[in-house]
């Protein structure tokens, strides 16, 4: 060894002969090691088949100097083997020694004690012999978990994945593959072991994944075979694995879709877009929760209640309602987000771009024909054409919408209502106590009555309510039609019969609502413009038409005059009349009344000694809950089938000689209720003649055929060209068989008498002719002018007089004066400094009973202590009606002059209003 030199520290170091390492690095000059030929360790089992296999030994030198081996040393029994001659060798430094190893597994025992030796020869250094143990394993056994499981995937689904775990019941050993011959076995992965790492039996299990291509499984059992490939056992181990394959339906999927993401509106109207929610899997979608941030009243979903369920595969579109109210014009961000139980996303958000647009103004007025039953809206389009507007989508025809309301007990401190059709099919509902039908007859009086949240609502209040509606629907549909929409002006017609204090109500009722400008038009006077204007063409001069407007709840009459002069038409209503207490309503409720009395009849005959009821609700009466739950739901029964039958029976005696009421009622017996049919044991009809039901309408229809005939006594007796019926109620063959007759026994002479086409929507168009004529001069050669309707009187104007000892009405100004030319004139009255209260009062009959003149407020003359009692007993008062239609009231005492101020009449409250009350509307 002399002059060996180092290879790993590679100085010039030089090892001497006596050296067992380095004296540079430390190295060790003699050293070995033993290894197999790439195999960490090779296994061996007891009950192989084939017997042998073949190894190789690999005898590495790690030290500086060579080593010479000694033969191996092998164990007992012939259970390994040296292939070739088993000789001495020896390894150079940093080399190593292959020696090839057969093994036949079949002659090991279990036992660990069969060992190879590998022995250098004797050295300067001392070398430990190195050591082989063979030992003859257990054959391995493992099982794969779960060998049958159920795989559940929806029909879209490509590829599921499944994990088997591997438990190692014996053994040792290391798997290096693992396949399947299955199609739907796509690929076989290792989970948390790598195909080298040796698995044991005191091993956590470990797991193995499949990826099963779901559109090769057939629907219920698949067998799978595994083959697994160990390391060192040339048979591989198979092991079956079983699927129960389930198609599932697909899982709620959530799909939004709006017609745009940028909303547009504009500023104070309501715009609604419709929101589709679909649900594209199979199993029912859940719908928790949709919100929108930061802006409550800006976007929000109408008449939605929460939580909302959708079917699989089917839609649900909600309207989606911005409301800009009060909201100054920008565009709003609003993030929008929607809750449910869809899987691939609990939230759907998203963010909505409001625009609020500054609202143009719609540059005509609105005419609105506010009836007591029914209610109509008419507007001026681009080309001044008058077109009827949709009020009442429900309703039919949809430009009639019923002039009711029903106001809702939620929540709570808030008022919702409903109008017009809307609130009909809820009158029997829960809210009937709050149900309000014919409430332009209740203007001028005050209520005791009770709505929701302890709200005090009057007469004008409610009327508010449904004009709000109407001007809002209207607001839309001009909007709809690329119109300005933000309506400030309107026209609204009323009963020729409506007293200063009903007027008073409308325009207060308007004014709570925001119209700036109001021109008010009786109902007569504008059906009888939408005539004329129509036949303006073919018209001769002194032109008369009688308008006999039989509506709800008023018979209004105008007797108009078309002058032509020099190719101009100019129409002034002269003369106005009618009832301000009947109407359409009125002649169902005589309908209602004699089926009533029928039943109760059929019932006392019966039962003679019988203490029962009948429960509805009665003619003008607020209705009042009896808290008794049986009786209330039979008085909303009864009341729905009385009055919609005695509608349906009065058109039917246009045309038929007979009508029948066939439903049974509901009657009350001591707080119990029972079926009419089987108190009588009679299930036939109530039958209505034509001949009955002429008797009902007969003697009001006559009174107004007298006022007709005190019009023509003030104004030449000359009759009309024609007569036209206008309103609902006028629809009725009775009404022209009467007036027909009525004039050729009266006069001797027929009249034409025509049915409006449009009873109930000339009214509305009338007015905006109207309008229209105030605000646009005309443009063609002939000149159409409508003399102001509002300046003359249109009832007699006086105070409280005495005849005898009976109060009676004393005229101060008569009707139809002009004002302020003729609204004023002078009449003496004894005044006292002590009582300086003066009452005026309005009469549109012609008698001078005070039962039938309405007080219009007190005046307060402001007379001074010091004047004289005896030149007050020789007063005089002077009355006049000023440009803006208000009454003054002067006291004239000698040469000096007393203004007088104003307290208005507080309205009559009253809880039930019969039609036979001189009070009423």
């Amino acid at each position: 060894m002399a002059n060996t030199i180092c290879p790993k520290c590679n100085v010039d170091w030089e090892i001497l002969a006596q050296d067992q390492y380095c004296g540079y690095c430390g190295h060790k000059v003699f050293d070995f090691s033993v290894e197999w030929d790439g195999k960490k360790e090779p296994l061996f089992y007891e009950s192989q088949s084939g017997g042998e296999q073949s190894l190789t030994l690999l005898v590495k030198n790690t030290g500086v100097a060579p080593i010479t081996f000694e033969p191996l040393q092998m164990p007992p029994g012939e259970a390994v083997q040296v292939l070739g001659e088993n000789k001495k060798f020896k390894v150079a430094a940093n080399q190593a020694r292959a020696l090839a190893l057969s093994i036949n597994s079949g002659k090991l025992t279990s036992e660990p004690l069969q060992m190879l030796t590998v022995r250098p020869q004797k050295t300067s250094a001392e070398l430990k012999e190195a050591r082989l143990t063979f030992r003859a394993l257990r054959h391995p056994d493992f099982k794969l978990t779960p060998s049958f499981l159920p795989i559940r995937y929806h029909k879209n689904t490509k590829t599921k994945t499944v994990d088997l775990r591997l438990e190692v019941a014996r053994s040792e050993f290391y798997i290096y593959k693992i396949e399947s011959a299955q199609a739907w076995i796509k690929d076989i992965a290792f989970v948390d072991f790598t195909p080298q790492e040796r698995l044991g039996e005191k091993q956590t299990p470990k797991s193995i994944r499949l990826e099963i291509d779901c559109n090769a499984l057939k629907d219920g059992l698949n067998k799978a075979m595994l083959v697994v490939q160990l390391r060192g056992i040339p048979e591989p181990i198979q092991q079956e694995i079983r699927f129960n394959a389930e198609v599932q339906p697909d899982p709620p999927a959530l799909s939004v879709q709006l017609p745009t993401s940028h909303l547009e509106v504009h500023q104070n109207r309501k715009k609604s877009y419709p929101l589709t929610l679909k649900n594209e899997g199979e199993l029912r979608l859940d719908i928790s929760n949709i919100s929108f941030s930061d802006s409550p009243y800006l976007v929000q979903l109408a008449d939605v209640d929460l939580p909302i369920h959708i079917e699989g595969g089917k839609e649900l579109q909600l309207d989606l309602m911005v409301s800009p109210a009060d909201i100054q014009p920008q565009t709003y961000p609003i993030d929008f987000v929607v809750t449910s139980n869809c899987e691939r996303a609990q939230q759907y958000q998203d963010v909505l771009h409001v625009t609020v647009k500054p609202q143009e103004v719609y540059p005509h007025h609105l005419a609105i024909d506010f009836g007591t039953t029914n209610s109509c809206c008419a507007y001026i389009d681009t080309d001044y054409k008058i077109i009827l507007l949709p009020l009442d989508s429900e309703a039919d025809p949809p430009d009639i919408m019923p002039s009711s309301i029903i106001y809702h007990d939620h929540p709570e401190n808030e008022k919702t209502y409903q109008v017009g059709y809307d609130a009909e099919t809820q009158r029997t509902g829960a809210d009937s106590p709050y149900y309000v039908s014919s409430v332009k007859r209740w203007l001028g009086y005050g209520w005791h009555r009770q709505f929701p949240n302890n709200m005090a609502l009057q007469p004008r209040d409610v009327v508010s309510d449904i004009l709000k509606h109407i001007i809002n629907t209207a607001a839309d549909y001009l909007e709809q039609q690329h119109l300005p929409s933000k309506v400030q002006r309107c026209v609204v017609t009323y009963p020729t019969m409506f007293t200063r204090q009903q007027q008073d109500d409308l325009k207060e009722a308007f004014k709570n609502i925001g119209i700036s400008e109001l021109i008010l038009i009786d109902e007569a006077s504008a059906a009888s413009m939408e005539i004329i204007f129509k036949k303006q063409e073919t018209l001769q001069n002194n032109y008369r038409l009688l308008v006999y407007d039989f509506g709800g709840g008023t018979i209004d009459i105008v007797l108009s005059q078309v002058t032509i002069d020099d190719n101009d038409i100019t129409i002034e209503p002269i003369a106005r009349g009618g009832s301000r207490r009947y109407g359409g309503d009125d002649v169902t409720h005589a309908i209602v009344d004699f089926i009533l009395q029928e039943f109760k009849a059929r019932i006392q005959k019966a039962h003679p000694d019988l203490n029962f009821d009948i429960p509805y609700f009665k003619p003008k009466q607020i209705v009042k809950i009896t808290g008794n739950e049986e009786i209330d739901r039979a008085t909303y029964s009864n009341v729905a089938s009385l009055f919609r039958r005695a509608e349906e029976m009065k058109k039917e005696l246009n045309t038929q000689t007979e009508t029948e009421f066939f439903f049974p009622l509901e009657v009350s017996i001591e707080n119990e209720v029972r079926s009419s049919n089987e108190l009588t044991q009679d299930v036939s009809g109530v039958k209505l003649s034509a001949e009955q039901f002429r008797a009902f309408i007969e003697p009001e229809l006559k009174e107004t055929f007298a006022n007709i005939d005190a019009m023509l006594a003030e104004n030449d007796e000359l009759l009309p060209d024609t007569v036209v019926l206008a309103g609902q109620s006028s629809r009725m063959q009775l009404v022209k068989d009467m007036m027909a007759t009525h004039f050729q026994e009266k006069y001797g002479k027929a009249v034409e008498i025509e049915l409006n086409q449009q009873p109930k929507a000339c009214v509305v168009m009338g007015a905006a002719h109207y309008s229209l004529t105030r605000s646009l001069p005309s443009e063609d050669d002939r000149q159409v002018q409508v003399i102001n309707l509002s300046n003359k009187t249109h009832s007699r104007l006086g105070i409280v007089r005495r005849h005898g000892i009976k109060p009676v009405f004393g005229e101060i100004i008569p009707k139809d004066k002009l004002i302020p030319d003729e609204s004023v004139n002078i009449t003496n009255f004894s005044l006292n400094s002590r009582n300086p209260y003066v009452d005026v009062h309005e009469h549109f009959g012609v008698d001078n009973d005070l039962e039938k003149a309405s007080r219009i407020a007190s005046y307060i003359l402001n007379l001074p202590k010091e004047v004289p009692d005896q030149a007050l007993r020789k007063a005089r008062l002077k009355m006049a009606v000023n440009i803006n239609g208000e009454i003054e009231l002067t006291a004239l005492v000698g040469n000096d002059e007393y203004t007088s101020t104003v307290k208005k009449q507080e309205p009559e409250f009253v809880d039930e209003i019969h039609r036979t009350e001189a009070t009423v509307p």
